[in-house]
Formats: C-alpha cells, sequence, structure tokens
C-alpha cells in the first residue's frame, strides 16, 4: 500500500493543477467569441433599423402624395416625415425618396403612388472583409392605389387648421 500512495502523489503533481487558468480560458474565450459577436450583433441592429426606417419612409411618403391633392404640400410635409425618421435611426441620407405618380396630380382618381427610398448604412471594418468598398444600401418600394370615390379637391376643414 505504502508503494502506491507516492505514485498517486507523483500522477497528481505531474498532471499539473488548474490554480488559475478559469481566469485565462474565460479572457480568451471573451476576445474569441464575445467581441466578434457582440460587433455582429450591433451591425445586424444598424442595418435592421435602416431597413424599418426605408419601410415606414416608403409607405408614408406614398400614403401622404394619395391623399393631399396640393403636390407642394404633400411633398413638404413627406420630406418633413423623411428628415424625421432618419435624425430617429441615425441615419444621414440626402434625396432619399423618389416619388412617381400614375396620373397627375398625384392625388387623382384611380392613379398609383409608388414611393422608392434608398438609404445607405455604414459598416465599419466590415466591407473590406466581403468585398465591398462602401456602405450596405437599403432599398424599399411602396405602391398606394388613389381611392376612385375620393372626393375632389382638399377633403379638410381650413378653419380648423388641422393636418390630415
Amino acid at each position: 500500500m505504502r508503494s502506491r500512495l507516492p505514485l498517486r502523489r507523483r500522477l497528481a503533481t505531474s498532471l499539473g493543477r488548474d490554480d488559475g487558468n478559469a481566469l485565462v480560458e474565460f479572457v480568451a474565450l471573451a476576445v474569441i467569441l464575445l467581441i466578434p459577436s457582440l460587433y455582429l450583433v450591433l451591425t445586424l441592429g444598424s442595418v435592421q433599423g435602416a431597413v424599418f426606417a426605408a419601410d415606414v419612409i416608403a409607405r408614408d411618403a406614398a400614403r401622404i402624395h394619395a391623399t393631399d391633392p396640393d403636390a407642394g404640400r404633400a411633398k413638404d410635409r413627406a420630406d418633413a416625415m423623411t428628415r424625421m425618421t432618419l435624425e430617429d435611426h441615425g441615419i444621414t441620407s440626402q434625396d432619399a425618396v423618389t416619388i412617381s405618380c400614375s396620373k397627375h396630380p398625384c392625388a387623382t382618381h384611380g392613379g398609383e403612388v409608388t414611393a422608392e427610398v434608398s438609404v445607405s448604412v455604414p459598416i465599419p471594418g466590415l466591407g473590406p472583409m466581403l468585398g465591398q468598398d462602401g456602405p450596405v444600401h437599403i432599398g424599399a418600394e411602396h405602391v398606394v392605389e388613389v381611392d376612385q370615390f375620393r372626393a375632389p379637391g382638399d377633403l379638410r376643414d381650413e378653419s380648423s387648421g388641422g393636418d390630415l
């Protein structure tokens, strides 16, 4: 029995102890896994936010132009909505919206209003890895049919000063 005890001790000490290795393993795994995963989540979040913004802008801009018979006022309202939505999502883009109408003016019975939105989202450090030299381009399109039973002219009560 005595001869086995020193052998066990020698094996235990030769295999080494794990004191202090957990910290090293945690730091290594954090650098290898956690930091790239966090970067991926933040990057995909910014791209998804831009997709949501483009979709909202396309839908609302088309609706504004389809319901407002005054083309100048519709453009001003759509531009203000676009600017506010882009600011909310932290996107800087100019001339992001293109409006096209099947009939002129846009709010003509039975016509269609199409809004096309194009925004760009910068992805720091990811472009060269994917073979791209610039930001990710996001596009959205929405088509609204103008109600054929719509009364001509503005349906609002001008004395109330309310907006559509």
